[in-house]
């Protein structure tokens, strides 16, 4: 966070865990009090993050260049965009993993729609996820290359579509 200064304030949340691939990196955080959990499939679990860091990114940008948050039709071309990458992870031969983002995946538009619009809303967050938007944009851009290997076909224009300008 950032404190009224300006000066960056670290915090440490005891709900939000550091996820790691290594388990004595876990021992070695948790340790020194700081919350973390083993992943034993760390490329999987970041390949399934990609959606849902786009999603986020994107919407962000575009509510920062609206000034207060995304239009209720950008939200629902960043869930349209979301649901798509989900669906080029699965057509490229990989499970949507964990659990939770499983769940997402399979949530109706409407649904993700209201979660995009709403996030979009939140100032901070929006403020610093809108920072990503380089990120953003190369995420986006691999998606692009491997999606012709995706079976069964996805619908690109929807991902390329949230990509920020």
């Amino acid at each position: 966070m950032i404190d009224k200064g300006g000066k960056l304030k670290p915090t440490i949340s005891k709900s939000q865990k550091t996820i790691m691939s290594q388990q004595c990196w876990v021992d070695v955080f948790n340790a020194a009090g700081l919350p973390a959990a083993h992943e034993p499939d760390m490329p999987l679990w970041l390949r399934c993050h990609v959606p849902l860091c786009i999603g986020f990114e994107s919407v962000a940008v575009v509510g920062e260049l609206r000034g207060g948050g995304a239009s209720w039709g950008e939200a629902k071309l960043v869930a349209r965009g979301v649901k798509e990458s989900f669906a080029l992870i699965k057509g490229l031969g990989y499970q949507v993993y964990p659990k939770s983002k499983a769940r997402i995946s399979d949530l109706p538009t409407f649904v993700l729609t209201f979660m995009f619009w709403t996030f979009s809303r939140v100032k901070s967050m929006r403020e610093l996820l809108a920072s990503g938007k380089e990120e953003c944009k190369a995420l986006i851009d691999r998606m692009v290359e491997a999606a012709p290997r995706a079976t069964p076909a996805v619908k690109i224009a929807r991902i390329q579509a949230i990509r920020p300008v």
